[in-house]
């Protein structure tokens, strides 16, 4: 398995490093309408394919090519967000790091981050459940135990011959109506026994009689230690309507604070997570966020209540999880909104101006007097921004040019120029033309919005989703 896992890093890097060296073609990523995704597939040809064979990675073709368009994908969002984003390295041999170092300039923080990729080994990923190639599950039904069926070998190792000498060591396909039988010859695949905990022995004893359950997998190693780890296809309850909304903040290192407030803005519920590790949401402490998320989902779970984030990238490994713990609970997908204003606006009536005073650890309303412990300001805010946001209005202005007046929107890019012989019904007419030709434009999208497309697309949809549009627009002179 060590041996797999350092053949599919060295690929995996020599695909990176093929990318790298044609910058005119990586720098091209993000400009074409196809979808980045798309773009990255673009760099995989069949030349740099056929060029991996030199590192016995057969079985692996199609998962490496997939991990890579991930990897390009995921560098060209963080360079559109930061020129100077680093671009991926999954690992770097000795001699490589000493070539690095005798270069000028480089920084001791460069260091360790090459440093870090030193021989490492990376997963290997397994794109498809299936029998006769990447991973499958097999069941003996004397010892009941479940083992991994693992493709990891190339035609130059040394095959394995499938244990099969007596009934004790039979194994039937998970999956396939079928025993797992000897072939008389040497096989690409290995067997292992698997163990796990009570939770995942359920799910695994479930995707026995619905084995269209189990999707891709990982091999990994930590600790001198080797897990699969395995996406296995839940079937979701039924979504929840929203009954309120929970918004979720941090209020120091060590803990998490929450609001919970009803449809009308009312205060339900606020409250304190306690954080397992006391340093903050760190992405690299799995266990701990799972913990976090656990908890958040048990709040919202217990309200009804959508969950409300801030758009920090300290909370991006938090939220990928709860994205689908809270689906599978019934809850809709928690949301992400501007931390701009949480710490300042009152959630009462909105005043949002420095006269607002905070005395001691107490946040003050200069306007309407309001109060609240300052470390549950955010969460509030965070939990009746979606309320806010659905009671906005499009504004629109009216402006006199002689005997015709022209009604303009600049954010959506609107000027109609209203005669002498229209009315505003007119202009309402053309605002439903337009939302119309719109709506199937936004359908057949694939790129990615850039951040000023999310804000143009937030207004667009609310005149799309309005019942009538004259009840979410405002004309002001």
């Amino acid at each position: 398995m060590d041996e797999a896992m350092d053949r599919y890093a060295r690929a995996l890097q020599y695909m990176l490093d093929f990318a790298e060296s044609q910058p005119d073609r990586l720098e091209g990523i993000g400009k074409s309408q196809k979808s980045l995704r798309k773009q990255a597939g673009e760099l995989v040809d069949k030349e740099l394919l056929r060029s991996l064979n030199k590192f016995h990675v057969q079985p692996f073709k199609d998962s490496l090519r997939i991990d890579f368009m991930n990897l390009i994908e995921s560098y060209v969002k963080r360079r559109e967000k930061n020129p100077r984003a680093r671009y991926p390295r999954i690992r770097i041999d000795a001699d490589e790091l000493m070539n690095r170092l005798e270069k000028p300039g480089v920084s001791m923080a460069e260091f360790n981050k090459l440093y870090e990729k030193l021989d490492s080994q990376k997963t290997v990923y397994f794109c498809r459940y299936s029998d006769h190639r990447d991973y499958s599950l097999l069941f003996n039904p004397y010892k009941k135990r479940l083992y991994a069926k693992l493709y990891l070998l190339s035609q130059h190792d040394e095959f394995k011959l499938i244990p099969h000498k007596n009934p004790g060591s039979i194994f039937q396909v998970v999956g396939k109506n079928k025993l797992l039988t000897t072939s008389g010859r040497p096989e690409r695949f290995i067997i292992v026994p698997l163990s796990f905990g009570k939770k995942q022995e359920q799910l695994l004893l479930e995707a026995l009689e619905k084995p269209g359950m189990l999707k891709t997998a990982r091999l990994l190693k930590k600790n001198d230690e080797y897990y699969l780890s395995v996406n296995i296809a839940i079937e979701p309850e039924k979504i929840f309507e929203v009954n309120g909304y929970a918004g979720f903040s941090m209020a120091d290192e060590c803990t998490m604070v929450y609001t919970v407030c009803g449809l009308e803005g009312e205060m339900l519920k606020h409250g304190e997570i306690e954080i397992r590790s006391g340093e903050g949401i760190p992405p690299s402490d799995r266990d701990g966020l799972h913990i976090l998320a656990n908890s958040m989902t048990r709040i919202c779970l217990q309200y009804k209540a959508q969950a409300v984030l801030e758009t920090f990238p300290r909370y991006n490994a938090l939220t990928d999880i709860l994205d689908y713990k809270m689906p599978l609970k019934g809850l809709q997908k928690p949301v992400r909104v501007s931390p701009f204003g949480l710490w300042q606006t009152c959630p009462r009536c909105g005043y949002n101006r420095k006269k607002n005073k905070v005395v001691g650890d107490v946040f003050l309303c200069a306007c309407c007097g309001f109060g609240i412990k300052r470390k549950f300001l955010p969460p509030y805010n965070l939990a009746k921004r979606l309320i806010k946001y659905q009671n906005d209005k499009v504004h629109f202005y009216c402006e006199q040019h002689g005997n015709r007046r022209i009604i303009r929107n600049a954010l959506l890019d609107i000027s109609y120029p209203l005669g002498p012989s229209e009315g505003i019904h007119d202009f309402f007419e053309y605002i439903e033309k337009k939302t119309d030709e719109l709506r199937g434009v936004l359908s057949d999208r694939e790129n990615e919005w850039t951040r000023q497309e999310k804000k143009l697309y937030s207004v667009w949809n609310k005149l799309l989703t309005a019942g009538d549009i004259k009840d979410v627009i405002v004309i002001e002179s």
